[in-house]
Formats: structure tokens, C-alpha cells, sequence
């Protein structure tokens, strides 16, 4: 039987994902609103509603307690910090501008408008989740959804040769880089024995006192940061960009040259700050983060 502390608990917890439930509204509407309308009519209609679906995503943030680092929902998967306050407004408006940008662009036909728009709106709610969350799995979960719909919005001409060239090269690298990215999460699992970014720094600061464990924590951070360099396109892993940039039309690349690295930069402060925040440097760390904008 289900305890009910859990279930009021994460019942509170679903305000705090309103905009990523909006974005989902959003997507659902335009699935149905592309089946009705044909293709010739529907492109200014889906640009309105992607528009006023991201923008409406902002308005839940203004209404949800001051943020704090203590402030955890949904069984510790996700953070209601700063951190978390001004990136997702920051992720709405790049998904706002890319629909803008694609709407009057000539690149992308009628017939494949509809497609991007929905496949935009996908990943920006996958970088709305990316920087929200704490726990191993769900960040995994999170940069699985933003890179998989990347590839289909780099192959979106299903036409050009160059897209799907890129596409496919995309998802080649992509594969790649999810296995050593996994690969580190597992090392850190298996190190703290748990996947909550709280108690893993914790673990890690334990296992940083002992030669032999230290080794596997080197390992497990290198492969994790390898992975992130691929993804976030960083040096000295950027060399997949040219073939997959070129390849994809000019308002996908503006969006996948943002929103991914600045996902993944964020990305990097959540998971590296717990980590590091046990040590000699803590006490200025937190007298700085404890400082409100």
C-alpha cells in the first residue's frame, strides 16, 4: 500500500512541473490541429499556438514559492532553486525565437512544418526537465529526450540528402557519447549507491579519502564529462559539428547551437557543484550562491 505522506507529496509536486504540462497540452493540440487542417493553411495557426504555448509555460514559474536549494518535488527527482528559476524561462524564450525564426524562414516546406514545430516544442520541454533535475536517472532521461528529437529535427528535409547524412552522423555520435555518459553514471552509482546528486557528493566525499576509490572517481568523472563535451559540442569534442550543422536547415542549427550547450553547461553546475561542494572552497561557494539575485 502506497503511504499517503507519499502520494499528498507528489501531488504538491505537480504544480511545480506546470510548464513542462503545458508544453504537453501544447503538443497534443497540434498533433490533432496538423490531422485536421491541411498542410497549405496550418503554418501561421501552428506558429500562434507553439508561440502562446511556450509563453504560457512562463506564467506558472511567478506563482510557485521562493525558490530554495532545499526545495525538492516529485521523490527528490527535481530542485526548485534559482538555478532552476532562470533557466527555464531563458530555455522558453529560445524555443520561441526558433519558431519564429523557422516560421519565416523559407528552408522548411509546409509539409514538414508541423513536424519541427512539435519536435522543437519536445525539446525545449526536455531542456525545461534537464535543468530541474537532481537525480542520475532522471538527467539521463532528460538528455535522452533532448538528443533523440534532435536527431529527427536535423533530419527534418526528409528530402535533402545533406539532412539525412547529418542525421545520420548526428545519431551515431549521439549513441556514442549516451553509452560514455551512462557508463560514468554507473560508476557513480556504484560508488555512492544511490543516484540522488545529494547524497552522491556526500558518498564522494567519503570515497575521496580512500586511493581506492579515488581511481574509480577520477574514471566515472572523466567518462561523464567526455560524454557531456560530445553533447554540449566542447572543446576538444566539437568535431561533429560542421557535418551535422551543415546538413541541418539554418533555424534548427541556431536552436541546437543554443539550447543544448546551455542546457548542458547548467547541466554541469548541478552535478559538479555538489560534488566539489564538501571541500576547502565550500564556505565561499554557498556564501555566494546563498546571495539572492
Amino acid at each position: 500500500m502506497i503511504p499517503e505522506e507519499f502520494i499528498q507529496s507528489n501531488l504538491q509536486g505537480i504544480s511545480f512541473i506546470a510548464p513542462e504540462i503545458i508544453l504537453t497540452l501544447t503538443i497534443l493540440i497540434l498533433l490533432c490541429v496538423g490531422i485536421i487542417l491541411p498542410h497549405w493553411r496550418y503554418r501561421l495557426v501552428f506558429t500562434i499556438l507553439a508561440v502562446a504555448g511556450l509563453a504560457g509555460s512562463l506564467f506558472p514559474l511567478w506563482k510557485l514559492p521562493q525558490p530554495t536549494p532545499d526545495l525538492t518535488y516529485l521523490s527528490k527527482l527535481f530542485v526548485w532553486d534559482w538555478l532552476t528559476f532562470y533557466s527555464k524561462p531563458f530555455f522558453a524564450l529560445v524555443g520561441i525565437f526558433t519558431i519564429l525564426l523557422t516560421q519565416i524562414s523559407g528552408e522548411i516546406d509546409n509539409s514538414e512544418y508541423s513536424e519541427c514545430t512539435v519536435l522543437v516544442l519536445a525539446v525545449t520541454m526536455g531542456m525545461l526537465l534537464l535543468v530541474a533535475s537532481t537525480d542520475l536517472l532522471m538527467i539521463f532521461l532528460a538528455f535522452e529526450t533532448m538528443g533523440i528529437l534532435s536527431y529527427l529535427l536535423v533530419g527534418i528535409r526528409a528530402r535533402d540528402e545533406r539532412s539525412g547524412e547529418a542525421a545520420l552522423k548526428y545519431v551515431l555520435y549521439g549513441a556514442f557519447t549516451s553509452g560514455t555518459m551512462l557508463f560514468g553514471f554507473s560508476l557513480l552509482f556504484g560508488l555512492a549507491g544511490s543516484t540522488d546528486l545529494a547524497e552522491i557528493s556526500q558518498q564522494v566525499a567519503l570515497a575521496s579519502q580512500h586511493p581506492q576509490d579515488r581511481l574509480l572517481l577520477i574514471v566515472a568523472i572523466l567518462f561523464f564529462m567526455a560524454g557531456l563535451l560530445f553533447k554540449t559540442a566542447s572543446f576538444p569534442f566539437h568535431f561533429w559539428c560542421p557535418d551535422v550543422y551543415e546538413g541541418a536547415p539554418t533555424p534548427i542549427t541556431a536552436f541546437l547551437s543554443v539550447g543544448p550547450k546551455a542546457a548542458g553547461f547548467i547541466l554541469f553546475i548541478r552535478l559538479f557543484y555538489p560534488l566539489f561542494a564538501l571541500g576547502p572552497e565550500a564556505g565561499a561557494y554557498q556564501a555566494i550562491s546563498g546571495l539572492e539575485w
